[in-house]
């Protein structure tokens, strides 16, 4: 799950501490366990520069619709999503754009090939 807009300053320097800390505070706020977590961009430098972050965190399937929407977290609601992967060479079937993913299409309606 991706979860937005995390306070930058609130979270660890240290990129291995992540997990540990969003762990605790996930489960104590709804009670649902977390695997690996990692921010949404590779770059560190990129991510350093933001004052509101991206996160991504797995779950088990069952504890999705826990978690979707909205997150009371660190006194901010964050927006939560599953994440979509695409790249530029990624071609979505409704605008036939390249690197657009699905869920994040604005096209309204659909493009002859």
């Amino acid at each position: 799950m991706a979860i937005h807009s995390v306070p930058a300053d609130i979270l660890p320097q240290d990129d291995d501490q992540l997990f540990d800390f969003l762990k605790k505070s996930i489960h104590n706020v709804k009670e649902v366990t977390i695997g690996p977590a990692w921010y949404l961009t590779n770059d560190r430098a990129a991510t350093l520069t933001k004052q509101a972050p991206s996160v991504v965190v797995s779950v088990i399937p069952d504890d999705v619709p826990i978690l979707l929407t909205v997150l009371l977290l660190f006194s901010k609601c964050l927006k939560v999503e599953k994440p979509t992967q695409a790249n530029c060479y990624t071609q979505w079937t409704n605008c036939k754009d390249f690197g657009d993913a699905s869920p994040r299409c604005t096209k309204k309606h659909p493009t002859c090939p």
